[in-house]
This record gives structure tokens, sequence and C-alpha cells, in this order.
């Protein structure tokens, strides 16, 4: 009792080093693989015709291709023989040419084989080798969907207890305080679900979606860790097309634009710029994954949301990571927009390293592109305007100026000016949250600047804005705290 005791104890005792959790969790993996036959889920989604998921395969394409290129080849030399046979040097120079090309072939094949045959035979063995190979992998490439119910009955019963522990361990992680240690936890699920019958990967999935809406929004460490962990199960192809609906909008599209300020920081806390380079690893890893055709209901709403998030994020890591999950997507799942390329060439690694010229010179350059006009003014109005750094309020109200200064003058663009933009600022503009009154002032001041006279308000609106100041000093939001801040905007 004693023993047991003590081993409760050490058990509960949390383990304070990185280091020794990490290195847990990597032992933990290794052993739920240890006690899984060593078989890909035969369920797992693939694209046709596209990525291969073993070397096997590509070794197969490989080797055809060889074949292909060495009959046409001989079937070649064999006519030029046949109309040359009246000229014995050219005749001999053929000779020498394929007697080379038949022992580099040779000796290729038995480096490659390890097995010394002769020239006659080298078709015939790699045949058989090939057929015996494939019967031991199960072959996928024919169908995108092996969704074999009896499959997942056969091994229910031959899963041991001890998975389901490690499985619990590994989910568990995901909301370390430690990035290294979610890191691990996300890769250990992925590789232990692409053992598992499909039931059980659906559990995995359910408990990851769980996890994110019973978690609370300044809980960054569930965020990333299941970000990350969906990323790992899209990858290799374990989330079914008809699961993405649940994944997509739900969980990747707000993880992107994830920015809560913390009120206290320490060591435990994990930064959102974390939380939105996850949501573009895990987008990423969906447009390698899966065919245009899969996406294309989700392609265009996270295309802009990737463009925004490059061009405005507060961190040059969340901006290069957007950008360059956006560059994958276009490539992977081929833009629809004939500009994605120009947006790609415009909003570079390089070019992207600086915050201020992201905000006044480049996203003025992308607001040309009609797709990413509404979703940038959207974003700069309910989210930069009110953020928690003053330098980005600052930044999003010039950004704003000049990107309505540039926009198109036309009664259904000024509609949405007057009745959308000035109105929700000037609603804000006497808030009592000091980040959102200090940035619907900034947001006014650099909005009605970028205005003509055409362009003014004739409604309410220009009759608030006029009693502005006024209003905010009969309030008296100019003493106290965050009063310098409000007289300087």
């Amino acid at each position: 009792q004693q023993q047991q005791q003590q081993q409760q104890q050490i058990e509960a005792k949390p383990i304070h080093n990185i280091l020794l959790r990490k290195l847990l969790t990597k032992w933990m993996t290794r052993m739920g693989c240890a006690h899984l036959p060593p078989k890909v889920a035969t369920w797992r989604y693939q694209i046709q015709g596209g990525r291969k998921m073993n070397l096997l395969e590509n070794l197969n394409t490989t080797t055809m291709t060889t074949t292909t290129t060495t009959t046409t080849t001989t079937t070649t030399d064999d006519d030029t023989k046949q109309a040359d046979t009246n000229n014995p040097e050219q005749l001999q120079q053929l000779k020498e040419a394929a007697l080379k090309e038949t022992v580099e072939t040779n000796t290729t094949t038995n480096n490659d084989s390890n097995n010394f045959v002769d020239d006659t035979t080298v078709t015939t063995v790699t045949t058989d080798t090939t057929k015996a190979a494939t019967k031991l992998i199960p072959d996928e490439s024919n169908n995108t969907n092996n969704n074999n119910p009896s499959d997942n009955h056969e091994l229910l019963p031959l899963l041991p207890d001890v998975i389901e522990d490690i499985m619990g361990y590994l989910l568990n992680s995901l909301h370390d305080p430690a990035t290294i240690v979610r890191w691990s936890a996300a890769k250990g699920i992925g590789r232990l679900t692409e053992r598992l019958p499909q039931i059980c990967a659906e559990d995995v999935l359910d408990h990851l979606l769980q996890q994110i809406q019973r978690a609370s929004p300044e809980n960054t460490s569930i965020w990333q860790g299941s970000c990350l962990a969906l990323g790992e199960l899209a990858r290799r192809g374990l989330l079914l097309p008809e699961q993405l609906e649940w994944v997509m909008t739900p969980v990747v599209l707000p993880a992107l634009h994830y920015d809560h300020h913390h009120q206290s920081k320490s060591s435990g806390c994990t930064s959102t710029a974390a939380v939105r380079d996850a949501a573009c690893y895990t987008y990423w890893a969906f447009c390698r994954a899966y065919a245009p055709t899969i996406l294309q209901p989700y392609y265009e709403t996270l295309s802009r949301a990737l463009v925004v998030t490059s061009l405005l994020d507060r961190e040059v890591n969340g901006r290069r990571a957007a950008s360059a999950a956006f560059q994958e997507s276009v490539g992977r799942q081929g833009g629809s927009s004939p500009d994605s390329i120009n947006v790609i060439t415009t909003a570079d690694y390089i070019s992207l390293g600086n915050r201020t010229d992201c905000y006044l010179r480049i996203a003025p350059l992308i607001f040309q592109y009609p797709q990413y006009q509404r979703p940038l003014l959207d974003h700069l109005r309910t989210r930069k305007l009110y953020h928690w750094d003053m330098d980005i309020r600052i930044l999003a109200s010039q950004c704003l100026g000049i990107l309505l200064c540039q926009w198109k003058k036309n009664d259904k663009n000024q509609d949405y000016v007057n009745d959308v933009i000035l109105f929700e600022l000037l609603e804000n503009s006497t808030n009592s949250d000091l980040r959102m009154r200090h940035g619907a002032v900034l947001g006014l001041a650099e909005s009605f600047k970028s205005l003509d006279d055409k362009s003014l308000p004739l409604n309410d609106n220009m009759q608030k804005l006029s009693n502005l100041v006024p209003t905010i000093e009969k309030l008296r939001l100019y003493r106290g705290r965050g009063g310098e801040i409000m007289r300087s905007a």
C-alpha cells in the first residue's frame, strides 16, 4: 500500500522540466506505435493521381518510365541496325553503344536489388519483386476513400487498452504550457491516428473540436495545440472530405484572426501570434493534402483571410506564415483569381518584414484588386482600430484613410462608408473602453481627411462629427486614465 501511495504521488506530481515533458511525450508516442500494427489506415483520404504516400509507388512509377524508355530506345536501335547493315563502321558503333547500355543497366539493377542476375531476367525479377511488395502494402491509389466498416469491427478488439491511455495523455499534452511539448503531442496524435480504425479517428477529432469549443478566448495553449493536431491529421489525409465543414469555418478562420491581450504575462503564457501561425500551418496542410474540388467551398473565404493576415498582422512571423500558406494555396489549388500571382509577388517574404510598409505601402497596392477591398476595410474597422497595441491602432487609422482615398467613388461604396464605417466609428467614439474610444476617434480623423466635398455625408453623421469634441469634453473623457491619449487623438 505504501508503494502504491508513493507511485500515485509521483504520478500526480507535475513535471516542471520542459525537456523531460517533451521526451516523455515522444516516448509515449513510440510506445503507442509499438502496440499498433505497422499498417497505414486504408480509410484515409488520398488524391487520385496526386501525391505518393509511400516510397514503393514512387519506385514503381520510376521503373515503369525507365522500362518504357528502354523499350523505345531498343526498338529505334533495331530499326537503325536493319537500315544500316551495309555500313560496317556504323554497325560496330551501334553494337558498342548497345553493349555499354546493357552493362550499365545490369549494374544499376544489381546494386539496387543486391542480386546478381542475367540481363535476360532483369525484367522478370523486377516485376515479381513489385508484385510481392505490393501485397504487403494496401492498394489505396484506386479509391479515394476506402471506408470499410468491417475493418473497424475487426481491428477494434485487437486494440490494447494502453492505446486509450496513451492517446489521452497526448490529447492532454496539447494544452501544455510549453510550445515544444504541444508540437510533439500533435505529431504523436497524427502518427497514432493513421494506424487506428476510422471510428477511433472520429473520436479523436470530436475531442479536438470539443476542446476548442470549451476553451476560453484567453486560453491560447488549447487553441494552438488543437490547430497543430488538426494540421497533422490533415497532412496525413486523416480528415475525410465530409469532416472539413467542422474544421474550416468554425476553427481555422477564427484562429487566423485570433488576437487577445493577456492581462498578465507569465512564462507559461502562449502568445496569440503562435495561434495564428498554427492556423496558417493548418491551412497549408489542407492545401497540400486535398484536391481543389474538395476545398472549393472554403477557398475564397480563407484565401482572403490569409491575404488580410499577411498584410495587417502585428508580428512578422504571422505575416510571413500567412503569405507562405497563401502561396501554397495558389500553387496547389490553382487560384481562381488571375491577380493571385500579382499578390504573391507584391507581398513577398522580404517586403512583409517591415510592419509600417505593410500598412502604408503594400496594403494600398493590394487594395486595387476588388476581391480584397471589403475584407481589408472590414478587418480594419472591426479589429485593428480597436487593437490592444496603440501603435497598431495608429497604423490602422492611417491605412484606413489611404484606402478610402483611393477607393472608387460610387453610390454603393459611398453608402457603405456612411452607413457602416462612419456610423460605427461615431458610435464607438464615446465608448467606455479606452481602446475602442481611441481607435474610433483616430479612424474618424483619418477617414474624413480622405473624403472630398462630394463624398461628405449629408445625414446625421455630419452633425455628430461636428459635435464630437464638445461631447467628449462634456463626458469628461479628456481627464483621468487615458485622458492624454484622447487629447492627442
